[in-house]
């Protein structure tokens, strides 16, 4: 944990699919203003013992030398019968710096999400970010996210709808940087996916592929989460045929992804025997699907993939694995 944001967030009990976010302020524990330095982090120690009333002089430098943060506040919407989020659901406080105190960013801002399905698996998520110089996100310090099925049904007044203290954790983009740290002394970290594949005839001629989830995905956005998707291609040397490819939903703003999306394929002997599936990952960027970043790609070669046996709902009976994704070379 590195501190606290006082928010109240709730589903508004007059008005069906409304769901209603005060952010009252962030209180550091010693990590939102460090800068990864033995300078910042020791201005943190400073503004910590300037709380404790053992320091005040120093209670100046740790204000003045504090740097400008916001939170930002975002709905993600995971609905049977939407999958892309509206414009505005993504919302952000303005910027302010540290009270007085040297510990405590005040907010007092409110905001307001219509048309949310309160019984899905939907999600609030709250990041603290530090302002750059231009005025755009510089570095992600915290988050915390609240699933929407859990919000309390309440009115103006009531206990629900009053702020509440709540723990931030380290911001998933800050522990990418102990990961490129490790990738550069030889370690990656690339992530996994959990995969079932197997042929689901004994002529192995019906191949099932279910890409279940995904965890420790790559952040691809500022934010420090994907909006990650896979992409499946059955790679069996047919010429002049048409690619057998299949695509799973974007599941937005995460790097654990559960996606449980079946495909089947059609394959032909000398792919059985000679032949992969290739699964490719992408973080999701708005517009062209083609300008979509590559995360990462697992291979499943068929002559390692097993005939399963068969229930009577269907369902292979062979369990799903767990696979690294890997660059493209």
């Amino acid at each position: 944990d590195v501190g606290t944001l006082r928010v109240a967030c709730f589903a508004d009990a007059d008005a069906p699919g409304r769901i209603r976010v005060f952010v009252a302020s962030a209180r550091s524990e010693g990590d939102f203003g460090d800068d990864g330095d033995d300078e910042g982090r020791g201005a943190t120690r400073d503004a910590t013992r300037v709380r404790a009333g053992t320091c005040v002089p120093r209670l100046r430098r740790a204000f003045s030398s504090s740097p400008a943060s916001y939170v930002r506040v975002s709905l993600n919407r995971v609905e049977p019968n939407r999958v892309a989020p509206k414009w505005d659901d993504r919302r952000r406080t303005a910027t302010v710096r540290l009270g007085p105190d040297g510990v405590t960013y005040l907010f007092d801002e409110s905001f307001t999400y219509e048309h949310v399905a309160l019984d899905g698996d939907s999600s609030v998520s709250f990041e603290l970010f530090r302002e750059d110089a231009l005025g755009g996100d510089g570095d992600a310090v915290a988050q915390m996210s609240l699933p929407v099925k859990h919000l309390p049904r309440a009115r103006d007044g009531d206990a629900a709808s009053k702020p509440r203290d709540r723990k931030f954790n380290t911001h998933s983009r800050s522990r990418r940087h102990v990961s490129r740290r490790n990738e550069k002394d030889g370690e990656k970290s690339t992530g996994e996916v959990c995969v079932l594949a197997c042929f689901l005839d004994v002529e192995r001629t019906r191949l099932r592929v279910r890409v279940l989830e995904a965890k420790n995905v790559r952040a691809g956005d500022k934010t420090g989460t994907s909006d990650p998707y896979v992409t499946a291609t059955l790679l069996d040397g047919s010429k002049g045929l048409a690619k057998q490819v299949f695509r799973t939903k974007v599941v937005y703003g995460t790097t654990s992804p559960a996606w449980r999306h079946t495909f089947n394929f059609r394959v032909n002997e000398n792919a059985a025997r000679t032949g992969s599936v290739v699964l490719d990952l992408f973080d999701h960027d708005f517009g062209d699907f083609d300008a979509d970043d590559f995360l990462g790609r697992v291979v499943l070669p068929l002559d390692a993939v097993a005939t399963a046996g068969v229930s009577v709902d269907d369902e292979p009976s062979r369990r799903a694995e767990w696979y690294p994704w890997r660059d493209k070379a």
